[in-house]
Formats: C-alpha cells, structure tokens, sequence
C-alpha cells in the first residue's frame, strides 16, 4: 500500500492456490452427472421412469462420493498436470 494512494490496497503476489473444498465438488459433481438422468426420466412420453430415475441418482452418488474421497485425499487439490 502506497502512503500517497491508500485506496489501492495491497497487490496480490505470487500464485493463486488451486485449492477445492471436497464437499462442494462432489456435491457439484452428483448434480452434474444425476441431473441429466433424472430430468429425461421425469419427462417419458408415457410418464415418469422410476428405474432411469433411481439409476440417475443413484449414479450421481456414486460419482459425487468419489469426487468427493479423490478431493479429500488430495488436501482439495485437482490431478497433477502431466510432466
């Protein structure tokens, strides 16, 4: 911070830590995979599909749990980019 420009604030320096919570990534994830599954088996011509439905979301748990475990096992860091 500058004495003659204090509005400025502090500049950030060095790199931004690319750190994920585990929880909002698996649940993001459970979303993303199960909401595609349960919307097409609650729109069927012929009424709603419970079996595409309780796969849907049963598919999304899976994912997000595993999202989740991989995320928590890494301290909230992604894959490591290849050398």
């Amino acid at each position: 911070m500058s004495e003659d420009r204090p509005w400025l604030g502090e500049e950030p320096t060095g790199r931004i830590d690319p750190t994920f919570r585990p929880a909002p990534t698996g649940l993001a994830i459970f979303f993303a995979v199960a909401a595609p599954i349960v919307f097409a088996a609650l729109i069927q011509s012929g009424g709603t599909n419970w079996t595409l439905f309780v796969i849907g979301l049963a598919v999304g748990v899976v994912a997000g749990v595993i999202a989740f475990l991989l995320m928590d096992a890494r301290g909230g860091r992604g894959p490591r980019p290849p050398l």
